[in-house]
């Protein structure tokens, strides 16, 4: 999901979301509020979305890549301020306003070796924040709000201030985040997450912005590892300047039950996450058997971690994080191979949602990051 946040002076960790930081949900609307409120010019629902065509190719000495992804156009999302309470609990709390964009895609790219890596280049782009109303209250049963767009700022349609968008979210130091969280689901064994120093992250907030994180089976055999330092900078389109400034990401570990307690804040996620063992019914009942809960259920995840961008104000971001999972290859590899052999690529269209099966030494690993 996505998360705006505020660096309090308490913060605990700069440039990340923490505890003691203000804190703001995104969601998806979904809804025509100009139906609802009639006298406002809060947005309508005039999302579009686009399904990035699913291609595949042969790249030569038996390397396979397969390319998918989404993109949503005009999105308005809805902002919650949300509070990560001390004792693990996740409290999403009141509105806080709604933001559109001119876009959020996603794109993937899966590289197979016949070396025995499946590397998943992800691909974000979150576009410009063009409208932002913030809710102040009820007067009767009208809400008192201001607009602010690229030309100041709004309240019924009246213009009270030359402050635009971007002036307000860079005076309050408003940055965005993307939360994050992986889970392998092995037939016979555990797993676990650990930082290159081998730290185990399911309960600790640690710094791996140049580093990476790799899940292991319970016998410590190599699952998958996600480098941060191989993509360690995003790009930041200023709409008054054709070229991209570069930052360096910031990502950090949190502690999983402080988020995924809180059944309200991802009641999406976790709502459509359920439905997507039924990919493996059909293919592999054992693996349904073992996914069909612990997928769903974020506080048995390996890990959870927030990508955070501290320069924002507003504009476009795109950054591409890497995903390395391994597997032993059984044989040639075949694109697909009629859904038989050593791997097995599930595509879904969705945003932030990437699922690959691997048949690995006559094991099923199934590797969901949402």
């Amino acid at each position: 999901m996505l998360m705006g946040f505020n660096d309090s002076d308490s913060t605990l960790h700069a440039g990340t979301p923490d505890k003691n930081d203000t804190l703001w949900a995104s969601f998806n609307l979904g809804l025509n509020l100009t139906q609802r409120f009639p006298h406002t010019p809060f947005p309508a629902f005039n999302s579009g979305s686009e399904i990035l065509e699913f291609n595949h190719a042969s790249e030569g000495n038996g390397v396979e890549t397969w390319k998918w992804g989404m993109r949503y156009k005009n999105l308005t999302a809805l902002w919650v301020t949300t509070d990560l309470a001390d004792e693990g609990n996740t409290q999403a709390t009141r509105p806080f306003g709604l933001a559109t964009y001119d876009e959020l895609t996603f794109k993937y790219t899966l590289t197979l070796s016949p070396e025995g890596t499946a590397t998943l280049h992800k691909d974000y782009v979150l576009g410009c924040m063009h409208d932002l109303f913030v809710f102040g209250g009820w007067f009767l049963i009208w809400p008192i709000y201001n607009h602010y767009n690229s030309t100041g700022c709004f309240r019924y349609n009246a213009k009270v201030s030359d402050v635009t968008v971007y002036d307000f979210l860079e005076a309050n130091d408003v940055s965005m985040s993307i939360v994050e969280y992986q889970k392998v689901v092995l037939l016979d064994k555990e797993t676990h997450t650990l930082t290159e120093d081998g730290d185990d992250v399911s309960e600790d907030e640690i710094d791996v912005s140049t580093s990476s994180l790799s899940t292991y089976s319970e016998d410590n055999e190599l699952i998958c590892s996600h480098d941060f330092n191989a993509k360690p900078e995003y790009q930041l389109y200023n709409l008054s300047n054709p070229e991209p400034t570069t930052y360096p990401a910031v990502v950090w570990t949190h502690n999983i039950t402080g988020y995924a307690r809180n059944r309200d804040l991802f009641q999406v996620q976790t709502s459509f996450q359920r439905y997507v063992p039924l990919i493996l019914v059909g293919m592999y009942p054992q693996a349904y058997q073992q996914a069909k809960d612990a997928i769903a259920d974020m506080t048995v995840a390996d890990c959870l971690y927030v990508i955070s961008y501290p320069h924002y104000g507003g504009y476009k971001i795109d950054h591409d994080p890497v995903l390395t999972a391994y597997f032993t290859p059984t044989q040639a590899l075949d694109p697909l191979a009629q859904l038989k052999g050593p791997l097995l690529l599930v595509v879904m269209a969705l945003p932030i949602l990437a699922v690959v099966v691997l048949l690995r030494k006559r094991r099923i690993t199934t590797v969901i990051e949402t």
